[in-house]
This record gives structure tokens, sequence and C-alpha cells, in this order.
């Protein structure tokens, strides 16, 4: 069990999984969140955008992101 959101998307960045801690923070299950675009999700969730262009390069290139807030 973590308190850390994680969320793993396709190589297009469509959201496939998240862990409960994301559930919980979000107040969306992972049955509302599968398919959704994840930089829309984010916008839609998250007052810190700093964290997207690194974010998208990890995506791109097919590599683990972690961001601590």
């Amino acid at each position: 069990r973590t308190v850390n959101s994680v969320i793993v998307t396709d190589a297009v960045g469509a959201i496939e999984w998240v862990n409960a801690a994301c559930e919980r923070q979000t107040g969306l299950t992972l049955a509302e969140i599968r398919g959704f675009a994840l930089g829309d999700f984010l916008q839609r969730t998250s007052e810190s955008h700093a964290f997207q262009k690194p974010l998208w390069d990890a995506i791109r290139l097919g590599q683990v992101f972690h961001y601590e807030s």
C-alpha cells in the first residue's frame, strides 16, 4: 500500500491503469480514468505543470517517470 499515485499509460499517453492511491487522491476510479488522455487528466487534477515536459519525454522514450511534490 502506498500514498503515492501510480499511473501507467500506453506509448501515446492513454491511461491503462492507476493504483488505489490515485483513485483516493482524485476521487475517480480506474473504470472512469482508463483510456483518458494523460495530459487532459493531469490538467484536470493537478495544479503543478512543471513536471509535464519531463513526463512526456519519459513516455516518448518508454522510460519510467518519478515525481514527488
